[in-house]
């Protein structure tokens, strides 16, 4: 009976003596994912919070910065740059989390977060108790990570918008343009529109394509070009001239609402460019797909961005 007690004081001692030796007082735990987009990119796209909910489970409410996972509530607290903070709540434990995103190539990133779970107690069940959670949130947190990187490898989710890499169709364009003092409303637009449209029928001409817009600032003055792509050569003059698109490599975005979100789609356009350095050797344009004066509601504005490349 004596050894018996002997020897479960010393099968207790030992457990205890191995959860203190290699139970550590703080666990760390980290993973990361792979992002086959370049840094500034990722970057940018993970500080767009409301995205969050695309690869985090269901938002909690109305709150874009509350997500509901399976030990509680992660809050994000605060961005920097390419860090952004959250904060896991899981019973009276406040975690702190870093999302973090890395460059590690020319069109590479890495998405990585660490967060440690201070275990400085004298309770052994509480210690391995700690364990088991850390363990369980390296499987959790390690399927989230991956599921960001797999989200931020799209263009759509780091761009907001489909960059549709295409080839130039038609090379020859009548256009004209004029300088206004303002941004010009739709009616000013349609009725250079119009005059070139006129003028290609009045020369038998053949139109091939919807309206193409180019609406640029120019130091005071707005300098607005319009143009139609056409079938054939017609005489040109002062007002009206001849433009000609090499039939290389053009980017193109299609857009379904007003003309804020196509100068967004525009933006987010350059971007794509800069990041993968790429070269735009031409003037950006806009087509009108439906007529704006005819559609009043300009959510239902249908157009196209394109911006030749090399």
């Amino acid at each position: 009976m004596n050894y018996s007690k002997l020897i479960l004081v010393l099968a207790a001692s030992s457990l205890i003596y191995f959860v203190y030796l290699f139970i550590p007082n703080n666990i760390v735990v980290n993973g990361s994912s792979l992002a086959i987009q370049p840094g500034n990119t990722v970057m940018r796209g993970i500080l767009i919070l409301e995205n969050w909910n695309q690869w985090m489970p269901q938002k909690k409410g109305d709150d874009q910065k509350t997500f509901s996972l399976a030990h509680g509530p992660l809050k994000i607290i605060s961005t920097f740059v390419a860090t952004v903070n959250t904060e896991y709540q899981i019973g009276d434990k406040k975690i702190l989390i870093p999302f973090v995103v890395e460059s590690i190539g020319k069109d590479s990133s890495k998405i990585e977060y660490e967060l440690t779970i201070e275990n400085k107690t004298i309770s052994p069940y509480t210690r391995v108790a700690n364990y088991f959670l850390a363990r369980s949130l390296k499987n959790e947190l390690g399927d989230l990570i991956n599921k960001a990187g797999k989200y931020y490898t799209a263009d759509k989710s780091t761009y907001g918008f489909d960059i549709i890499k295409d080839k130039v169709k038609d090379s020859l364009y009548i256009s004209t343009e004029h300088l206004f003092p303002d941004t010009p409303s739709t009616i000013q637009v349609y009725s250079l529109i119009d005059q070139v449209a006129n003028y290609i029928k009045k020369n038998n001409g053949t139109i091939l394509g919807d309206p193409m817009v180019n609406i640029t600032q120019v130091e005071k003055l707005v300098y607005t070009q319009v143009a139609f792509p056409i079938a054939k050569l017609i005489p040109t003059n002062a007002t009206f001239a001849l433009k000609k698109m090499v039939l290389g490599n053009i980017l193109r975005v299609n857009v379904i609402g007003d003309q804020k979100l196509a100068y967004k789609a525009k933006y987010e356009t350059e971007n794509f460019i800069h990041d993968k350095n790429m070269y735009s050797p031409a003037m950006s344009y806009i087509t009108y797909n439906n007529n704006r004066l005819v559609e009043k509601d300009s959510t239902k504005w249908v157009s196209t961005i394109f911006f030749p490349v090399y």
